[in-house]
């Protein structure tokens, strides 16, 4: 009876665990707006990338941007529904930027290489993922 009463503990225990954390990946994951990376390992390498995604006047978004760059020319910028840049980023190592959005719309997160070699990642999210 003892044994029984355990397991089913640890049964609940183990439930409600997991339950927890799929919360927390459907959380963190509904606040991912766009996300781009890239492991580049030859140096004839060109390609640009485009992400799209949706946000509201008055919202703020998050550009959390890692980069490790070996040889070449990486430039990653946000446009705006108009097509506009609103932000042209420099390669930083690691770095987050805050954008205020000024108009509802769709919004591309662009990124761009060539000859380079290294490594990067670029997430767009409607909160900092840095607290």
């Amino acid at each position: 009876m003892k044994k029984r009463n355990i397991t089913a503990l640890a049964i609940m225990l183990a439930s409600i665990i997991i339950m927890v954390v799929i919360f927390l990946y459907v959380k963190a994951s509904s606040n991912r707006l766009a996300i781009i990376q890239r492991n580049v390992k030859t140096e004839d390498s060109v390609d640009s990338s485009v992400a799209e995604f949706t946000v509201k006047e008055g919202e703020k978004i998050y550009i959390k941007r890692t980069s490790s760059i070996e040889k070449g020319t990486l430039v990653y910028m946000i446009t705006d529904t108009k097509g506009q840049v609103i932000e042209h980023f420099t390669p930083d190592t690691a770095a987050i930027a805050e954008i205020l959005i000024e108009e509802d719309g769709t919004y591309c997160l662009k990124v761009s290489y060539e000859n380079f070699i290294g490594k990067f990642k670029l997430v767009v999210t409607k909160e900092d993922s840095s607290a």
